[in-house]
């Protein structure tokens, strides 16, 4: 398991304290964690992550899921047949996110 640094691309307001926070991340192993920090992300909670892996999909890799526990996001990258991914050569995976401010 690897500890993901994430690239910021946009943040977008919505009504109320929910905002979508973008942001990509480059997979290193089949399962990786992302810690995000409030001070420094600009958010408190995270609501949804949708994972789409953009680039590196062949034979080894086919896509990806991602679950949440506070603000730490469990990333992982599958194969076609269903089991771990073994190979991530130029892979991306775009997070969009439903963030708030709230506790």
């Amino acid at each position: 398991m690897a500890a993901l640094t994430p690239t910021k691309v946009t943040k977008t307001e919505l009504a109320g304290d929910q905002k979508i926070y973008v942001c990509t991340v480059t997979p290193e192993s089949a399962s990786d964690t992302i810690t995000f920090v409030a001070a420094t992300h600009k958010f408190r909670k995270i609501y949804a992550v949708i994972p789409v892996l953009q680039a590196g999909q062949d034979s080894l890799l086919l896509t990806a899921s991602a679950t949440f526990s506070g603000l730490v996001v469990t990333l992982k990258t599958w194969n076609p047949e269903g089991t771990a991914a073994t190979d991530w050569t130029s892979a991306t995976v775009r997070l969009t996110m439903i963030v708030g401010s709230e506790d």
